[in-house]
């Protein structure tokens, strides 16, 4: 076989089943077990070595465990094939096998977990995860290999301290070398050695040659144009079942994709890219990528095969795709349209100029959707491609009807087509180099946001008069830097972001307001922020989002009044007012009583000079290593502090006093540290950003729900970052690491350790509940049992037990720290905290006084007056685990 991977399966030839058409190529395993069979089906469990179809033995074991049980069907030949596979549920759990973890543990422990550091001059612990020690890695550093590790749930559960070296060493050669082959590496060495006293574990790494991809080879085929295949392969393309929709943005209609509910939905990189490093032991997800490749060009029927073939010389991979039966062309034989009242299907059929019978692709797809768009009727609108029962294709248009919109069979109004072409003049200030400018104005105030296709610039006026030019606010963002400026304030935040690994990408657009009788106009704001930039690639986009049915609806407006006079169209509505130039679309006034909208070239840039002239004299307040800190602080500086409450009051009288108390108490909370865990985990996202990402592939299917998903990310941040905040053999640590495990499908330890909690005399309520809370989602007996015995223990001597576990790590001194703040507080800004930042909070307010009355009364011992802060809420949700007897 040399350097090719080919497919190759265990058969059962029990049930001959039909060749299915577009089957894909298979892979060839080397097994290592037996196949037993259990009732009618066969149940496998085996090794399979995947790395080297050769044969070829390197330094360290591959082998990776299936146990197949979902029915999956193919044929070979003669041969047919029938296994189950569910990759899914791990084997052997414990507990009736837990699905759920309580949200409120997992949450708790992790508000602990993020109090890494209370203050710079304090010392950071040692990472635990630096124990794992890298050596002869060259493509990917040490912190994108310890990270892709530390993602793994398998190498989770293989660092338990119950674990066995054996195993986590044969976990960390498996994980990294599906890694590296995933990463283009065919053959790596991996050997793995630890020692005990100190812990370490070190990593030696061979990693070979690389491979890249190179050329695609296309083998058979008559009427599929291989140029086309080639193309589609190697750029990015849309998800199964989205959809085409359009914008024009900076002079240019532009397409994106989006799902049933019309949300923007990302393109997928290509199936072959050459150049990049080849992703192997993927054939099964490349081969069904190229026969949706080939069905997005019309040839849905098709029979393909693919393989992946090495040439060790050149380092090259190549992808042959053999065309085994092209199939016919697809075909719509009729329409069925949706959602219309107003035009018919056969007006829509005639607009998008479908023929019964027309051979269709996707290409074709996004072609008639865009003669719907263009049309301006509808405001949505989607066309698919699908086949009956018996086989035949035919196309489903779903649109949105404008209302008061006249259908495609009648002509557009005089007025209608100068707001069209209104729209079009809007879309294109971008390349005018035209500034958008809004303008929103009350009786106090007046705001000003300035928008650039070359940055943003928001200004605060204390007047609502237009002819102060001096901003009492100024905010900033551009593609070197966030400013924030405040006229009174002698200190300025300004933060560099010239070299930051992000995007973001933001439209504006206005659109005729549908949603109620009296509106007109709305402003529509989007963005979205990306991780990744290329060479060259602008930090900050913003372009004009312009859609005909957005600008044609306005002509067709309930209560407008419209006249051209003298080569101007002159609109009139009870809540704001244009004028537009009937030949080129020009804006030429679009305004409100309560602001407006309107084009100045080179605002933004002299107001942006302004401002940075003004900051240049200020200290910046901004600090590298606490950027949350230095930005909260900044804002709590007096006159920041007074408009923004005066704002958030809107207009209720505002006690000065109360005010200041409130803004001293919040600065001596952040001098304490309050936000520095926030500010140390930004620092964490941003070590190892623009290194290539490395990760290990991992056979579970994982959550779909939102609610899955999430409990998955707090599990895994707490396995991050617990051991970093309490320390081992503490039941905090305990717990936690139970938890997040079995929140991964991962219980294997969760018992033994839960009767070693058990059998601890020292242990007391908080311990026992924690556990008590956990087991209520599993088993309600053991959890009222556990309830009962933790009620046994609410008494000062095992809260302190318990709390000396809890707060022995990081995470207990911030806490500390912030107890020792709140009780230096004085007496006014402990009320202006409770009733000012609490004030809607009643809960809050009432835990904030007990707070304050255990400090006083304990007088600074901080164990008892924690514990009768705690106590009563404590006892109360043990007794609520209770079951009555």
């Amino acid at each position: 076989m040399g350097g090719v991977l080919q497919f190759g399966f265990l058969a059962d030839r029990r049930k001959p089943t039909a060749q299915q058409p577009g089957s894909p190529t298979l892979r060839r395993f080397d097994f290592r077990r037996s196949v037993t069979k259990v009732g009618g089906d066969l149940r496998l469990e085996f090794l399979a070595d995947r790395r080297k179809p050769t044969g070829q033995q390197l330094g360290s074991p591959t082998l990776r465990r299936f146990d197949f049980r979902r029915s999956v069907t193919k044929v070979v030949g003669d041969l047919r094939l029938r296994f189950l596979a569910d990759r899914r549920k791990p084997t052997g759990q414990q507990l009736g096998s837990p699905k759920r973890v309580p949200l409120f543990l997992l949450a708790f422990f992790c508000c602990c977990a993020a109090s890494q550091v209370v203050n710079a001059q304090k010392t950071i612990p040692e990472d635990p995860w630096a124990r794992f020690h890298f050596e002869g890695n060259q493509a990917f550093s040490d912190a994108a290999l310890r990270k892709a590790l530390i993602a793994d749930p398998t190498f989770l559960l293989a660092t338990h301290p119950l674990g066995s070296s054996d195993e986590l060493e044969g976990v960390i050669r498996n994980g990294l070398v599906y890694g590296y082959r995933r990463k283009g590496f065919p053959s790596p060495i991996i050997s793995v050695t630890s020692q005990a006293d100190p812990p370490l574990t070190t990593i030696r790494i061979d990693e070979g040659a690389r491979m890249l991809c190179g050329k695609i080879r296309i083998q058979g085929g008559v009427t599929l144009d291989p140029e086309r295949l080639i193309e589609r392969l190697t750029k990015r393309f849309p998800k199964p079942n989205t959809f085409p929709a359009f914008v024009e943005a900076g002079g240019e209609i532009r397409q994106r994709w989006v799902n049933e509910k019309g949300k923007t939905v990302p393109l997928v990189d290509p199936v072959w890219e050459p150049g990049t490093p080849v992703s192997l032991d993927t054939e099964t997800e490349l081969h069904a990528a190229v026969v949706r490749g080939i069905a997005d060009l019309g040839y849905s029927s098709a029979i393909v095969f693919t393989r992946v073939e090495l040439n060790e010389e050149t380092h090259s991979a190549s992808l042959v795709i053999e065309i085994a039966e092209e199939g016919s062309k697809d075909k719509a034989e009729s329409i069925e349209c949706i959602g219309y009242q107003v035009n018919t299907p056969e007006q829509i059929a005639q607009a998008i100029g479908w023929h019964p019978n027309d051979e269709i692709d996707r290409s074709k797809i996004e072609e008639w959707t865009k003669q719907l768009w263009l049309s301006g009727r509808f405001s949505d609108q989607s066309v698919r491609f699908l086949r009956n029962k018996e086989g035949s294709g035919y196309l489903v248009v779903k649109v949105t009807e404008v209302p008061k919109m006249p259908s495609l069979g009648q002509s557009l109004s005089e007025s209608a087509e100068v707001f069209r072409r209104a729209g079009n003049w809007i879309g294109g200030s971008q390349e005018r180099h035209d500034d958008l400018v809004f303008t929103f104005v009350d009786d106090h105030r007046r705001l000003r946001w300035i928008q650039s296709s070359k940055g943003s610039l928001l200004q605060y006026f204390s007047s609502s008069e237009p002819n102060e030019s001096i901003p009492r606010w100024s905010i900033l963002f551009d593609d070197e830097q966030l400013v924030l400026d405040h006229q009174a304030n002698p200190l300025h935040w300004s933060a560099g972001i010239a070299g930051a690994d992000f995007h973001v990408h933001a439209q504006t657009g206005i659109l005729a307001d549908g949603k109620s009788e009296d509106g007109f106009a709305r402003l529509n704001f989007t963005g979205n922020w990306k991780t990744g930039r290329n060479e060259g690639q602008s930090l900050f986009q913003h372009a004009f989002a312009v859609s005909p049915a957005d600008w044609l609806a306005f002509a067709y407006k309930p209560g407008l009044e419209q006249k051209i006079v003298d080569g101007v169209l002159i609109a009139e509505h009870p809540k704001q007012r244009c004028r537009i130039d009937v030949a080129t679309g020009r804006v030429l006034q679009w305004d409100s009583d309560r602001g407006g909208v309107y084009f100045q070239k080179g605002l933004y840039e002299k107001e942006r000079t302004v401002l940075l002239d003004a900051v240049a004299e200020k200290q910046n307040a901004y600090q590298a290593k606490h950027p949350l800190t230095s930005l909260a602080q900044f804002l709590c500086a007096a006159p920041i502090w007074n408009d923004i409450h005066e704002a958030i009051r809107d207009g209720e009288p505002v006690v000065e006093e109360a005010s200041d108390a409130q803004r001293r108490a919040v600065q001596k909370l952040l001098a304490a540290g309050l936000l520095e865990p926030l500010d140390l985990w930004i620092g964490k996202q941003e070590q190892g950003r623009g290194e290539e990402r490395f990760f290990v592939p991992s056979n579970d299917l994982g959550p779909k729900s939102p609610f899955g998903m999430g409990i998955q990310l707090v599990a895994r941040a707490s396995l991050e970052y617990g051991p970093q905040i309490f320390p081992e053999g503490e039941w905090p640590l305990k717990v936690l690491r139970e938890s997040a495990l079995v929140g991964l499908g991962k219980p294997r330890y969760f018992k033994p350790v839960l009767k070693g909690l058990l059998e601890d005399p020292k242990i007391g309520p908080l311990c026992l509940g924690s556990v008590a809370g956990l087991l209520a989602h599993i088993d309600s007996n053991l959890a009222s049992q556990l309830a009962r015995q933790a009620l046994l223990r609410v008494d000062q001597e095992h809260f302190a037990s318990d709390l000396t576990g809890l707060l022995a790590g990081p995470g207990g001194n911030w806490f500390k720290e912030m107890l020792s703040a709140l009780e230096g507080l004085e007496e006014e800004e402990w009320d202006a905290l409770s009733s000012g930042v609490l004030k809607n909070f009643p809960r809050g307010q009432a835990l904030l006084q007990r707070i304050r009355e255990q400090l006083i009364k304990q007088d600074s011992h901080i164990d008892k007056a924690i514990y009768q802060v705690i106590e009563p809420d404590l006892r109360s949700a043990l007794q609520g685990m209770v079951k009555p007897t």
